[in-house]
């Protein structure tokens, strides 16, 4: 498999172990401000010393049988802090405009044997090429910061703590391929919780 070096980047062990001393710095200046509890901090670093790995899965259906990038994010330092953003934005995702989202194929199917579509109709489905690796980051946050703005936040963190958070989630998408370091430059890692649900 080859990593695609215009979404990912090659990093050093120095560099990564530097991304991971400065995860740890920001969440404590966050339970310093009281913007996040003693009881958070200590889950959000709980795997600070791991790291992801990637590995493919292969796409039967497609010519040639390209592999999808998928990053075993579950051990990786920020899974815990993508794992907590994802369960508490899905909720904010539940009131209008997102109530004409269609979350998986089984709602897709329960919505359409509702409908009696006119005559002569016709479905049309598309499909989006690598969608979480098409996002740049900037777009992500603020399109996160712009629908904060009229959201209804839940529990103590405000609309920037939230902001601050996901983007330590998306600074800290580093992975071991081979002897190697990567960093992920763009988009959201397949594998992960923090935007592949709420963003």
């Amino acid at each position: 498999m080859t990593v695609n070096r215009g979404i990912f980047s090659a990093i050093t062990e120095q560099e990564h172990k530097t991304s991971v001393k400065n995860f740890r710095l920001l969440l404590l200046r966050l339970k310093r401000s009281q913007q996040i509890t003693k009881e958070q901090y200590n889950d959000f670093t709980a795997n600070l010393a791991q790291i992801a790995y990637i590995y493919g899965l292969p796409k039967i259906h497609k010519p040639d049988v390209p592999l999808r990038p998928i990053i075993s994010y579950h051990l990786s330092p920020a899974y815990t802090l993508s794992k907590f953003l994802s369960n508490f934005l899905t909720p904010l995702l539940q009131s209008p405009p997102w109530e004409y989202t269609i979350a998986n194929s089984p709602s897709f199917v329960s919505y359409i044997t509702s409908l009696t579509p006119p005559p002569r109709s016709i479905m049309v489905s598309f499909d989006v090429t690598s969608l979480y690796l098409s996002l740049a980051h900037p777009l992500i946050i603020n399109s996160l910061r712009t629908f904060l703005e009229n959201a209804p936040l839940l529990d103590t963190l405000t609309a920037e703590t939230v902001v601050e958070l996901t983007s330590i989630c998306l600074g800290m998408s580093t992975f071991r391929f081979d002897t190697q370091f990567f960093k992920q430059t763009k988009g959201s890692p397949m594998g992960s919780p923090p935007l592949n649900r709420g963003g």
